[in-house]
């Protein structure tokens, strides 16, 4: 039998900056059940399932890394994956939100990681620029949410 190292991230209550290191698409993880036990993946819009996953980490007990791939993603006609390889600015903008709301609730719920989050944030934010117009960046940049993550 093959051993598979891993390597233990901790969990969410002992280092929440693990949200910040970690890929947070559910395709490249292994959850127990009783993560799933009052959640569901029920909205099939693109990036949904990020939004759940971040709040998966905060019920699980464990977290590790396996370096091994074990998946392999196939892509056809039926798949949102298909839908989305064109990334659409509709795709960048729903994208944008996505990372809004979840760094909203990081702040919220982790204080102390605030100046990671903000890194993470702006960063994040200048590799979606591009990809947006120059009218709808700018008024992304007039919201309060936005504002307060860039100071």
């Amino acid at each position: 039998e093959e051993k598979i190292d891993t390597i233990s991230l901790g969990t969410l209550k002992d280092d929440p900056s693990i949200l910040l290191k970690v890929n947070l698409s559910p395709w490249n993880k292994l959850y127990k059940r009783y993560i799933f036990d009052d959640m569901r993946f029920e909205d099939v819009e693109a990036l949904s399932d990020t939004m759940l996953n971040y709040l998966l980490f905060e019920k699980a007990n464990k977290t590790c890394y396996v370096n091994k791939i074990t998946y392999h993603h196939r892509v056809h006609k039926e798949n949102m994956t298909y839908h989305v390889r064109n990334f659409s600015p509709t795709y960048w903008e729903h994208r944008l939100n996505v990372y809004i709301t979840m760094c909203s609730y990081l702040l919220e719920h982790y204080p102390n990681l605030e100046k990671k989050i903000k890194l993470t944030f702006k960063s994040t934010l200048n590799f979606i620029r591009p990809h947006l117009t120059e009218e709808l960046f700018n008024e992304y940049l007039n919201k309060n949410i936005v504002k307060a993550m860039l100071n």
